[in-house]
């Protein structure tokens, strides 16, 4: 360093020889005066800039940093050779290197240990989570530090112990339902064993109260019908000798009797209805047939009060689809009440059928003038046992059970009955039910089978005499109507069809005595529809009278005609005509099997004296012996009989096709169920149940089911001379 003043003297030196000369002499000295210039200049000039000098002391260049002293107007000279502090730059810039670099590691050992200090306590815990997540909770996490993640890492051992105890809770709870599960499955399984022991002694229990109704129904049912035919034949006979004496004394146990079979009938249907065991059958009801039927029967019970019935149609009553004998019962049983309760008054049946909700219901108003019933009794009417009061039943008699019966018949066939009554003004009682019954459709037999009649067609085939049945096959409706008057009005019974199609199914189900057939008909005309008849074996020996406008007699004898009538037909020609052949032969044979000895012995009186030969059969083994060596037109079966009963001896019968022919009516006081029905159906041509009826129509039942059946028609039939 160099100090100078402001006269350029050398105040301070590293050197102490240049100590107070000028700074000129010292630089000429050194051989270097410009030095000395460039120092005197920057003096003057004040000015401070490094000077970059040849070296002096050494070949190395020298730098000259001058510097300003305001103060005394000295300049403090820095002069640095550039050799020097090159390399002292260098071995600054070295040892700065050396330093850094030690930082850099020093740094990276200190981040590693960081990272370590930090990350081995996180990876442990990590993996320890990820063995508890495997399901270990034994895992055991150590807390390696003191800080945040020995916080984490205790708490998670805190949640992981928490866990395992729940677990071991879980396991413990689990183990213990497992144990009990199995012993409520133990449990569960003895009371199932002793439900279904219970069950199969309930259903047994229930088989045997079944069978014990089945059993009353005919064990009451057959000694009652026996009391009351017996008293009706000893009527008849007391009357044919005027023996009037005993008449009205028969007449009191006619009476008597028909009041405890109702009884009975009553109590056993009612029994059937709470056990369960009442079905519903439906059939083809004609409902015009129906209310003339449920009238004729109920006219007498009127008269005996001197009331008025009268009976109101609505307009196309139409046909249903239900239960015939139910519907009969119980209108029977509310124009029976209404009679019973009202004297020199007016009964009135109104039927109509309406339209409800889209579908069509049938409506039956049973309506009187009698003594009614009190507002706060109505309530009560359909309870069973039960009547308005006490002086009901001691004035009017009866058990209280007709209505509560009836009204539960309705149920079961998809209605109700109502009520409407004033005391001293009379009651109205409703019957509101569906056309069809509910879950069935119209009925139609299997291919290849006959299904049994219903009674409205027993009453539509059958009004005159046997045998008396006559087909009219004709597409025009106007000739057929004329053909039916004339008909009919001669006491035949006239059965129409519209095509020859229907007309040959008719044939074969009703087998007529005579069959009028046109000529000019769609889609087969007669001589097709007279080529099959005479093709068929059951059908060919019918007599079978063209009746046309076609004049070819000579075509229809050939085809097998026994006789020609030309339209427009002459009455009196078709009459005589028809007597020369339809068949005048007699009755023939009846099989009547029927295990009881009273009703067996009724129905053959009957059957006599409407000319038929009777042979009996006390049950079906023996009727099946008979048969061997006896031919009879018609079998009347009973279906409960001992030995082999009706089902047994049917099966048996339809199993010889010998004796297939054979017409079968049934008539049993056996209430019938849907399989019942299903066993006879194309087996049978009737079924008639004993406790349908009064016993006098009955009977009459039974001579229209067995003349119905054209049994008085001969085996063979041809043209007469």
């Amino acid at each position: 360093f160099l100090l100078l003043s402001a006269q350029q003297l050398i105040l301070y030196s590293d050197n102490a020889a240049y100590i107070g000369r000028s700074i000129k002499d010292v630089f000429q000295e050194l051989g270097r005066p410009d030095v000395a210039i460039a120092l005197e200049q920057a003096s003057v000039s004040r000015d401070t800039h490094m000077l970059q000098l040849a070296g002096w002391e050494s070949a190395h260049t020298q730098w000259i940093n001058p510097a300003m002293i305001e103060s005394g107007g000295w300049m403090l000279l820095s002069i640095q050779d550039e050799h020097r502090a090159l390399a002292f730059l260098t071995h600054q810039q070295a040892r700065a290197v050396t330093i850094l670099g030690s930082v850099f590691v020093l740094s990276i050992v200190a981040i590693w240990l960081l990272l370590a200090w930090v990350t081995r306590p996180l990876r442990t815990l990590s993996q320890a989570v990820e063995e508890i997540g495997k399901g270990k909770l034994d895992t055991n996490i150590k807390r390696q530090s003191q800080d945040e993640i020995g916080d984490l890492a205790a708490s998670f051992s805190n949640m992981v112990r928490q866990l395992s105890s729940r677990e071991t809770a879980l396991k413990e709870l689990n183990e213990n339902l497992e144990k009990r599960v199995k012993e409520r499955t133990n449990e569960l399984t003895l009371l199932q064993v002793g439900l279904e022991e219970a069950r199969d002694a309930a259903e047994a229990a229930n088989a045997a109260k079944s069978a014990f109704l089945a059993n009353m129904s005919h064990e009451l049912r057959t000694p009652m019908n026996a009391i009351l035919g017996y008293s009706e034949m000893l009527i008849e006979e007391a009357e044919d000798l005027e023996q009037d004496d005993f008449i009205s004394d028969l007449q009191k146990i006619n009476q008597a009797g028909t009041h405890l079979l109702a009884l009975i009938n009553d109590v056993l249907d009612l029994s059937k209805i709470e056990s369960g065991k009442m079905e519903a059958f439906a059939e083809p009801i004609d409902l015009n047939s129906l209310i003339d039927e449920v009238s004729a029967t109920a006219q007498p019970l009127m008269e005996k009060n001197s009331n008025r019935f009268s009976i109101e149609r609505g307009q196309q009553l139409g046909s249903a689809q239900q239960d015939r004998t139910k519907i009969r019962q119980t209108l029977f049983n509310l124009l029976s009440n209404s009679a019973k309760f009202t004297k020199q008054g007016t009964v009135t049946l109104r039927v109509e059928r309406i339209q409800q909700h889209g579908e069509e219901w049938l409506s039956f108003a049973v309506s009187d003038t009698g003594i009614g019933i009190a507002a706060d009794k109505i309530e009560h009417v359909f309870e069973e046992f039960t009547q308005a009061d006490d002086s009901t039943t001691r004035d009017y008699g009866g058990t209280g059970l007709g209505l509560a019966i009836s009204r539960r018949f309705c149920k079961l066939l998809g209605g109700d009955l109502s009520i409407h009554s004033e005391l001293g003004k009379g009651s109205t009682f409703t019957i509101h039910l569906p056309a069809t019954l509910p879950g069935t459709a119209p009925q139609h037999p299997a291919a290849g089978t006959t299904p049994a009649k219903t009674e409205t067609e027993l009453e539509s085939l059958h009004q005159a005499r046997p045998g008396s049945t006559i087909l009219v096959i004709d597409d025009d409706p106007e000739a057929c109507e004329i053909m039916e008057r004339y008909l009919t009005k001669d006491g035949y019974t006239v059965v129409t069809a519209d095509s020859g199609a229907q007309g040959l199914r008719l044939a074969h189900e009703i087998q007529p005595a005579v069959i009028t057939l046109d000529v000019m008909m769609p889609s087969m005309d007669g001589w097709s529809v007279l080529s099959a008849l005479k093709a068929d074996p059951i059908l060919h020996n019918t007599p079978v009278i063209m009746v046309t406008m076609v004049d070819d007699r000579t075509r229809g004898y050939s085809l097998g005609a026994v006789d020609y009538l030309t339209k427009p037909v002459d009455r009196q020609l078709l009459h005589k005509t028809l007597s020369r052949y339809y068949s005048t032969d007699d009755n023939g044979t009846v099989l009547l099997v029927e295990d009881d000895k009273e009703a067996r012995e009724i129905m053959a009186r009957t059957l006599k004296k409407s000319g038929w030969a009777v042979a009996e059969a006390e049950n079906g083994q023996e009727a099946l012996d008979i048969l061997d060596s006896l031919q009879p037109r018609l079998i009347l079966l009973d279906l409960m009989m001992p030995v082999m009963d009706g089902f047994d001896f049917l099966a048996a019968l339809r199993a010889r096709p010998e004796w297939r022919h054979i017409s079968v009516i049934v008539i049993t006081a056996k209430d019938l169920t849907e399989d019942d029905r299903e066993r006879l159906n194309g087996r049978v041509e009737a079924v008639l149940e004993k406790n349908a009826y009064p016993r006098e129509q009955l009977l009459e039942r039974i001579r229209e089911a067995v003349t119905s059946c054209n049994i008085g028609k001969a085996d063979s039939q041809g043209p007469s001379d």
